[in-house]
């Protein structure tokens, strides 16, 4: 409800009264009160929310920053290395590809290989 739509329920209220002009002043005050108290209650719910999306966005950034610097570290050049084996499955080919752009970027150099199932499964 408006502020306009308030006002016509106060003037029923005041005209059920009988015109009491102190009592029109009296609640008048306490229906400016009210508000500004809601008005209030609803800015700092609001404000909480922002405050613990900001904190909780923030704690994700930090995990992933420190996640990627622990994935990333220098380790020997044995490591390096990762094989891939590809049967030339859709499925199978495109997981490949993902993870080797994937391991590419944390500094990994990744090697596919086309080889039979059988192959695969032996090795």
């Amino acid at each position: 409800m408006d502020l306009s739509g308030r006002s016509k329920c106060l003037e029923k209220v005041y005209s059920a009264r009988n015109n009491d002009e102190l009592t029109e002043d009296y609640d008048q005050k306490n229906m400016k009160a009210y508000l500004r108290q809601k008005i209030n209650r609803d800015f700092l719910k609001k404000e909480e929310i922002m405050t613990r999306f900001i904190s909780r966005i923030t704690i994700i950034c930090i995990m992933v920053f420190i996640f990627s610097v622990t994935l990333s570290a220098a380790g020997p050049d044995s490591c390096q290395k990762v094989h891939f084996s590809d049967v030339g499955w859709t499925d199978i080919t495109s997981t490949t590809a993902l993870t080797s752009v994937v391991l590419e970027g944390l500094g990994y150099k990744p090697k596919v290989t086309i080889l039979s199932v059988p192959v695969t499964f032996a090795s």
